[in-house]
C-alpha cells in the first residue's frame, strides 16, 4: 500500500494521491459541472463518505468525489472491496448522480451489508403488492412523505424498514383498492393519500372500502392532492350510521404538517370560519 495511504477507522483509508485511483473500462465521463457542485455540497455539510475502489485502486463508484476532494484539497476517504474487478466496475460505476431509485434498492439489495435485509423487505413489497418503489419506501418506514434524510438513507444504504407488518396489512388493503378502482388506485396522488389516511389513529379500512364501492366515483376527478385529501373525507363520512364516527381528515392532516394550509384558509380561520362551517362560530 501507498506511503501516502493511511488508516483511519478501521478499514477504512484515505489520501491526498489523486492520481493514485484509476479508471478502467465501464467508468463514465467525469462531470467537471457536478464535480463542482458536488465540491459545495461536500464543503457545506461537511460530507466525507468514502469511495469505493478494488484492491489495485480501481474506482468502483466515486469519480466525482475524486475531484470534489482534489477541488478542495481534501483527503480521499475510501474503502477497498475484497474480490472488486472489472465487471463490477461496469456495473457499478454508473455515475450516482444518473441513478434511478431502483437502481441503489438493487444495488444494496444484492450486497451484503448490515441492512441489507431491509432493502430485501423493501423490495417484497414493490413485488408482491406492486406498490411504487416511492410509495414503498415511505410505507416501510411508516412515515407519509419521503424526505431529504429519509431518501440519503435509502441510498447511502442505511434505510431501515420500522414495521414490516404494518406495511404488508397496507400493501394488502392497497390490493383490495386495486380491485375495485383499478388503475386509479395506483396513480401516484391517490397512493400518497391513501397512505396519509392510513396511519390516522381511527381510520378504519372496512368502512372505506365499502364506502368506495358505494360512492367512490367522486375520486375518479379529484387530479391533485389537497382536492383527492377532500374528495377522501367526503367519501369515508358519507351516511356515517351508528358506531361510525366522522373524521375530519382534512384539518388532522394539516395540523400534521402533510399539507400546506392555504393563506386564504389562514385568512377565513382568523376571520372566525374553517374548512367545515361556512359560518361564523
Amino acid at each position: 500500500m501507498s506511503n501516502a495511504v493511511k488508516e483511519i477507522k478501521g478499514k477504512v483509508f484515505e489520501t491526498t494521491d489523486y492520481d493514485l485511483f484509476k479508471n478502467v473500462k465501464g467508468n463514465r465521463v467525469v462531470n467537471e459541472n457536478w464535480a463542482e457542485k458536488l465540491a459545495e455540497k461536500m464543503e457545506e455539510r461537511h460530507l466525507d463518505d468514502p469511495i469505493r475502489v478494488t484492491s489495485s485502486y480501481k474506482v468502483l463508484d466515486g469519480q466525482h468525489r475524486i475531484l470534489a476532494c482534489k477541488q478542495l484539497g481534501r483527503p480521499v476517504r475510501f474503502y477497498i472491496v475484497d474480490n472488486g474487478n472489472d465487471l463490477d466496475v461496469t456495473r457499478l460505476n454508473s455515475d450516482r448522480k444518473n441513478w434511478t431509485l431502483e437502481g441503489y434498492l438493487n444495488f444494496w439489495h444484492d450486497r451484503p451489508h448490515a441492512n441489507q435485509k431491509d432493502y430485501q423487505l423493501l423490495k417484497h413489497l414493490t413485488t408482491k403488492y406492486e406498490l411504487g418503489l416511492e410509495v414503498a419506501i415511505v410505507a416501510g418506514a411508516r412515515r407519509v412523505n419521503r424526505d431529504s434524510t429519509l431518501s440519503a438513507d435509502f441510498k447511502s444504504g442505511k434505510y431501515k424498514v420500522t414495521d414490516f407488518g404494518w406495511a404488508q396489512r397496507f400493501g394488502e388493503d392497497f390490493q383490495k383498492l386495486v380491485g375495485v378502482l383499478g388503475k386509479v388506485a395506483k396513480q401516484r396522488t391517490f397512493l400518497n393519500v391513501f397512505l396519509i389516511f392510513y396511519k390516522h389513529p381511527d381510520f378504519e379500512f372496512a368502512r372505506f372500502l365499502h364506502a368506495i364501492k358505494t360512492n367512490g366515483g367522486k375520486i375518479l376527478n379529484a387530479s391533485d392532492r389537497t382536492t383527492m385529501i377532500k374528495v377522501f373525507e367526503q367519501v369515508y363520512n358519507f351516511q356515517l350510521k351508528g358506531r361510525h364516527k366522522p373524521i375530519k381528515f382534512q384539518r388532522w392532516v394539516e395540523d400534521r404538517g402533510y399539507v400546506e394550509v392555504t393563506e386564504k384558509e389562514l385568512a377565513r380561520r382568523a376571520a372566525g370560519y374553517n374548512q367545515y362551517n361556512r359560518k361564523k362560530k
